[in-house]
């Protein structure tokens, strides 16, 4: 009996020490993983047209084509949408296959809408509760997409970071980033920049300071 009771409170024990916190999150160079940007519950809403109005693009085109093409400027144009330096982690590892399939996997026909709700915290855990986090470790950092916003110009994104052992929500914030610039991929494309750029300057070092 005694070795079970002893058995049980090392597991208690080990359980704690692996837990991550959101304190965990704000020291430099902990084990930070980049998941990327999940557009798997975005809503698009209002025009999205290419310039000048021409060529609506559809919801299937929308995820198949500018999903991918969003999250490969994480890589492609790294020096710019520098997550890294973002939260100021030099260690910071890269694993966007989870995100990139939900994406593929989304159903495009939810995607458009007229009438957008906000996300809640709830929401947003629910959202997570939802990713194949089995055998991976540390902490996660994606960006949940809310709605890209023709109508107000504005992309809204939640800044979320997992404790990936336990899919729990351990920092959250929704963010709003301006789009702009030619063409559909750079006009959203640089909502994101912007979401990094605040962050990166202002609201990184004021979040810290919480913890």
């Amino acid at each position: 009996m005694k070795k079970i009771i002893t058995l049980f409170l090392l597991a208690i024990t080990i359980s704690v020490v692996n837990a991550q916190t959101a304190k965990d999150f704000f020291f430099a160079n902990s084990e930070v993983t980049w998941l990327g940007v999940d557009f798997s519950n975005v809503q698009l809403v209002g025009d999205f047209t290419q310039a000048f109005g021409y060529g609506d693009q559809s919801t299937d085109e929308v995820k198949d084509k500018y999903f991918p093409a969003w999250n490969n400027l994480f890589f492609s144009e790294q020096d710019k949408y520098d997550i890294s330096k973002m939260i100021r982690n030099e260690k910071l590892d890269y694993d966007i296959d989870m995100v990139m399939e939900l994406n593929s996997n989304a159903d495009s026909k939810e995607l458009r809408t007229y009438k957008p709700k906000m996300y809640s915290q709830n929401d947003i855990q629910a959202i997570v509760k939802k990713y194949k986090l089995k055998g991976k470790k540390g902490l996660g950092l994606v960006f949940i997409a809310e709605a890209l916003n023709k109508n107000e110009k504005t992309g809204y994104f939640h800044f979320v970071v997992i404790d990936m052992g336990s899919s729990k929500v351990l920092f959250q914030e929704k963010l709003e980033g301006a789009p702009g610039g030619f063409g559909l991929r750079n006009y959203w494309a640089a909502s994101m920049y912007d979401v990094i750029k605040n962050v990166t300057k202002k609201h990184f070092k004021k979040w810290s300071k919480s913890y």
